[in-house]
């Protein structure tokens, strides 16, 4: 038979439980502010137009992203560094831009066009696929 003497132990270690929710705390604290960037707002038309949508009567300027993953501003390769400083160069006021992808361009480089256009500060940018 059993001592019923013997006092049972009868507390809980929360030790591990708060280094738990320590890092939870710390993961959270880090990922939170990089959740607020919005990113550059894309409007989606329901329309099934491959051309490029003008506005005020003027050409957009056009971005082609290739196969390759390069840059092409009027047929000439822009290099990936200087694509944000060459956008704003050719910009004349605040033309639209249109970005061109060949179907089989990665979207790391379609990420990357269109982080350069963020960067030059235009806000409405007209992104199709090539036929």
């Amino acid at each position: 038979m059993k001592r019923l003497d013997a006092a049972q132990i009868c507390e809980i270690n929360i030790t591990p439980l708060t280094d738990v929710f320590l890092v939870l705390l710390i993961i959270m604290m880090i990922v939170t502010p990089m959740m607020d960037f919005g990113g550059l707002p894309l409007g989606i038309s329901a329309s099934d137009t491959r051309t490029p949508v003008t506005t005020k009567d003027k050409k957009p300027l056009t971005i082609d992203v290739t196969k390759g993953g390069t840059f092409e501003i009027s047929g000439v390769e822009i290099p990936r560094p200087i694509l944000a400083a060459e956008l704003s160069s050719r910009m004349e006021g605040s033309p639209d831009i249109a970005v061109r992808v060949h179907p089989e361009a990665s979207y790391e480089a379609l990420v990357v066009a269109l982080g350069a256009i963020y960067q030059t500060g235009v806000v409405r940018v007209n992104v199709y696929q090539e036929d």
